[in-house]
């Protein structure tokens, strides 16, 4: 199927393990209606991360929710594993080799994007740079988001996630004045 924008840009449906020492080549499935692959998560540029020997980590975007997802597949019995979910955004992930832990930027809501040390469960992480330390003294407020119901141009109805960042301190009673930034596709 093509991605939902309709840029010609079809998404890979199953992935394959090919061995290098000459056995069959084995598919490995992923539930591709709940998630939109994005990438594999190498260990260098050509060498998949396998902290256990025998699992496959994606990085991908749940389809319902839209929160970006590091997702575990055992390529022995197709089990997947969601190691974390939620709104924030990986990018540039790679462990020098190593299987043991994987490095690269991370950022969401509440934390700048920044170099983070990941275990390989994704259970713990390690801020390991400050790229801009003031940050580290604002104040963030909370995070609203609701879904609305638009009309799209050719009459379909569809629902849109929308996320409004409130200033720190914000009272609900006092409605703050509001600056509306539209970025379409984005996945914070």
């Amino acid at each position: 199927p093509e991605e939902k924008a309709g840029f010609g840009n079809p998404a890979p449906q199953e992935l394959a393990v090919i061995p290098l020492d000459g056995k069959k080549a084995q598919r490995v499935a992923y539930n591709n209606n709940l998630w939109q692959f994005k990438e594999i998560l190498k260990a260098d540029a050509k060498t998949i991360w396998q902290p256990d020997g025998y699992s496959i980590t994606i990085r991908a975007k749940e389809k319902l929710s839209g929160d970006n997802a590091i997702v575990r597949i055992d390529i022995r019995s197709g089990k997947q594993t969601t190691l974390w979910k939620g709104r924030g955004r990986y990018r540039d992930l790679s462990s020098g080799g190593s299987q043991e832990h994987i490095i690269g930027l991370y950022e969401n809501y509440e934390t700048p994007q920044d170099v983070f040390l990941f275990d390989a469960n994704f259970s713990y992480k390690k801020r390991l740079s400050k790229i801009e330390p003031r940050l580290d003294k604002v104040k963030v407020g909370k995070v609203m988001t609701f879904e609305t119901l638009v009309p799209l141009y050719n009459g379909r109805i569809e629902k849109v996630r929308t996320s409004v960042l409130m200033p720190w301190g914000i009272e609900k009673k006092k409605p703050p004045a509001a600056i509306v930034m539209i970025y379409p596709e984005s996945d914070l």
